[in-house]
């Protein structure tokens, strides 16, 4: 869209549409937590493409101002965040990177609660994190694991080797090769799919191109995440 933008003539004109709205495949259930007070779920990916990461900030807004917190220790302050949210923003290239301060103040205002995650395709030889295109280890790495499934005074409680596979405080430091899905972030193989009542209070949603989500819908269920958890939107 930004290339797109920036390669038009002043005073040519755009048809530009919204989201599609297909109530069939996102049903108010699967997009919304009928259970919480405010709609909210526990645990929450969000995978974007390119300006799919606007109705992103919109998602991320809503938890960081209406997500279940802890009860505050001093007047006017937030309370820790008792959910957690897991961005990964696909670019074309680092040059490409757009909403940066705005993340950095959600990441501040939800106590660790938002870790986010930014991958161009192409980077310049400055740019230190991860690069490439999307694959199963990556997703694996930077989405809710399986096997986080409690929370513990607003810190996720990590189980055997898998926490310290990535370090989520500073998820451009991601390591992604050589090393399987389930090393990565606990997440499961396909052989291994994790049986439903796992996905209770978790959902990864998706926003890109049509090509963009399909492609990660398929990725998200061989590393083994279950349909009913998948949200796309394109």
């Amino acid at each position: 869209m930004g290339k797109l933008l920036a390669n038009v003539q002043v005073g040519s004109y755009i048809r530009v549409k919204t989201a599609k709205k297909d109530m069939a495949m996102n049903p108010v259930e699967k997009i919304q937590n009928l259970k919480h007070p405010t709609l909210c779920f526990k645990h929450l990916g969000l995978i974007c493409q390119g300006s799919g990461l606007v109705p992103m900030l919109k998602i991320l807004d809503w938890y960081n101002k209406c997500g279940l917190r802890s009860p505050p220790t001093k007047p006017g302050e937030l309370g820790v965040p008792i959910f957690s949210i897991n961005l990964l923003s696909v670019v074309e290239s680092d040059h490409d990177i757009f909403g940066q301060s705005h993340l950095d103040v959600l990441v501040n205002e939800m106590s660790g609660a938002l870790k986010v995650t930014t991958l161009p395709i192409s980077a310049s030889p400055e740019w230190t994190g991860p690069r490439g295109r999307l694959s199963q280890d990556i997703i694996a790495a930077t989405m809710p694991s399986l096997e986080l499934q409690s929370l513990s005074g607003g810190a996720l409680r990590k189980h055997g080797s898998s926490g310290n596979a990535l370090s989520r405080a500073n998820s451009f430091a991601i390591q992604i090769s050589g090393r399987s899905p389930s090393t990565l972030g606990g997440a499961p193989t396909s052989s291994s799919k994790a049986p439903e009542s796992v996905f209770e209070g978790m959902r990864i949603m998706v926003c890109g191109s049509k090509k963009f989500v399909d492609d990660v819908k398929e990725l998200l269920e061989d590393v083994g995440y279950s349909e009913s958890t998948i949200v796309l939107f394109a």
